[in-house]
């Protein structure tokens, strides 16, 4: 009987502890339709664009590919331990940074660790900075 309380402890321990560090889940936020225009109000092309998004993304860390739709891929690992991935549709007017797959991000019913809003904001931070620069 001693055992079985003594185990009962441990394991409410381990659980009380555990759940202390955990981080609770936040809506994976998507960003749709952002406008892409350059620093000084001009228009610019959808190769421009792209290009833009590519430089952004690998400078942050992210590697790029397309999809059958034309749309950039980016995907993001981290510490070989969480992977992030989003689908970039793009235009010569806009852009948006769509939630696509995860690994180890606790993804569930459109929740997601907090961590995975802030590396997109570090992307959409970058994306907007190169468009500026044209």
């Amino acid at each position: 009987m001693k055992f079985k309380a003594l185990v009962t402890l441990y394991l409410s321990v381990f659980l009380l502890i555990s759940g202390a560090h955990a981080r609770s889940s936040v809506p994976a936020i998507n960003h749709e339709n952002l406008p892409t225009v350059s620093a000084i109000g001009k228009s610019v092309t959808s190769d421009q664009v792209k290009q833009a998004i590519v430089l952004a993304a690998t400078s942050k860390g992210w590697t790029t590919s397309l999809d059958q739709s034309g749309a950039i891929v980016a995907t993001l690992i981290v510490r070989n331990k969480h992977t992030i991935v989003v689908t970039i549709p793009f235009a010569e007017d806009k852009f948006s940074v769509l939630y696509r797959d995860s690994s180890n991000m606790n993804y569930s019913n459109g929740t997601i660790h907090p961590h995975y809003n802030s590396w997109v904001e570090s992307l959409l931070s970058g994306i907007r900075s190169e468009l500026g620069r044209l």
